[in-house]
């Protein structure tokens, strides 16, 4: 893929001109081929073949790519992928490159991409994805209308417009035709044409698609199975975008019901339902609810984590968990989760930068609320200072933030004076127990 980010631009133009089809200089084979072959030149056709053999290499490919599919859902995006590349492997070596179960793969690592922001790479992948199904089942397969699905998704993304557009009116065209109407795979395939009716403003179609994926996942497998949560928690985010946030609640609720009672559903699984959960309740000003949501969604990605001192995907669920923790009136609370954000960013990439600057100004502003306004004070000129280097002087977020700096120094001074007015001999408005972040 790093291959493909430094030629895919110069091959840009050409490939939209043509919709999308063969660069002029690549045979049908060579581009079938996609995005994988742009890893390295190789004894195999994929690129992949010379990887030194590992552990994994000895294993079932069908127990890796269980494990990869189960990664993904925990957002183990990294681990998937390590997975993923052998199963490919395994799979052109023994079923050719053809195989649907290679198209399978190529999906998800296409996912893979997605996430980590690779578009083109990701596109490339659905392109021999779609080729391969194709050759195997022609135009009337629903697997075909999900792949179409997710290229439209992509290239919308990407600002293609009018290709967008066409994979999505030809997923459309092939749902509509398809006679297995009542299957767990039309139910997936609703799903996408949801989300592309989203993307076109057709909440009305969105709704319609989800309360029929509903319905089909529940005749076909029970009304708790666990492969109905997702699209719940898709409808769920509809009924948010659609300002119901009632009817948002409950599904995500009744989602978490679920995984709760089904076996192996752990912290991992349930995290994106808490998530959009405390969204939803942040939204109806619930900030405490909100808060103890964002917990578990901590907990459950913590847990999942590699290294949680040091993994930057933590870092904004905490300050967002902090943020709730504020307006729920927990300022010690949120000081402290403020304080663990800033020492992931500081492991990652020192204090230098904008992102670690507005963490600062928010802790200071909750040190502020707890009347500590020597330690506010030192994090806020601070934050300024990097604020200033970063975007110069006269950028207005460096000016709203030199303004609530002075303040913050008139009730630091007003402070002081009470205290050497009453002459008490007590505690310091700043002298109370805090916890370092470093600064």
């Amino acid at each position: 893929r790093a291959a493909n980010d430094s030629s895919g631009a110069a091959r840009g133009g050409e490939e939209e001109a043509r919709g999308g089809g063969h660069d002029p200089g690549m045979s049908d084979t060579e581009w079938e081929a996609g995005a994988v072959d742009k890893r390295g030149s190789s004894t195999c056709s994929s690129g992949l073949c010379d990887v030194v053999p590992t552990p994994m290499d000895e294993l079932p490919w069908q127990l890796l790519f269980h494990e990869a599919e189960a990664f993904l859902q925990q957002g183990r995006v990294l681990e998937a992928e390590e997975r993923l590349v052998i199963v490919l492997r395994k799979q052109e070596q023994t079923e050719g490159r053809n195989a649907l179960v290679s198209a399978s793969v190529l999906n998800n690592l296409a996912h893979v991409a997605r996430l980590q922001g690779d578009l083109a790479s990701a596109e490339l992948m659905l392109n021999r994805v779609i080729l391969i199904q194709e050759s195997h089942g022609g135009e009337g397969t629903l697997e075909l209308a999900e792949s179409l699905a997710h290229r439209a998704m992509l290239l919308r993304e990407r600002g293609v417009v009018e290709r967008a557009e066409a994979d999505s009116t030809r997923a459309l065209r092939i749902l509509e035709a398809t006679e297995d109407r009542d299957s767990p795979a039309m139910a997936s395939a609703l799903n996408l044409v949801a989300m592309l009716a989203l993307d076109l403003g057709d909440r009305e179609l969105a709704d319609t698609s989800l309360h029929r994926a509903i319905r089909i996942l529940e005749e076909a497998l029970g009304y708790d199975h666990p492969d109905v949560v997702p699209t719940m928690r898709n409808h769920g985010m509809l009924y948010m975008q659609m300002g119901d946030y009632d009817s948002a609640i409950k599904l995500f609720k009744r989602g978490i019901e679920i995984l709760d009672s089904s076996y192996g559903s752990g912290l991992a699984e349930k995290a994106p339902l808490y998530h959009s959960l405390a969204s939803a309740l942040e939204q109806q000003g619930d900030a405490a609810a909100a808060a103890d949501c964002l917990r578990e969604v901590l907990k459950g990605k913590e847990a999942a984590s590699r290294d949680p001192e040091k993994d930057l995907e933590l870092v904004p669920i905490m300050i967002s968990l902090a943020h709730n923790l504020a307006n729920a009136k927990d300022f010690k609370a949120a000081a402290r989760m403020r304080m663990r954000a800033l020492g992931i960013q500081k492991a990652n990439f020192g204090w230098n930068t904008v992102e670690v600057a507005e963490n600062l100004l928010g802790l200071a502003i909750d040190l502020s609320r707890l009347r500590k306004y020597r330690s506010a004070e030192k994090r806020m000129s601070v934050a300024y200072k990097i604020m200033r280097s970063k975007l110069g002087k006269d950028h207005e977020r460096v000016q709203k933030v030199g303004h609530a700096l002075l303040r913050m120094r008139r009730e630091l001074k007003k402070a002081q004076e009470q205290k050497d007015a009453q002459d008490q001999g007590g505690a310091d408005p700043d002298l109370d127990s805090v916890p370092s972040d470093g600064v």
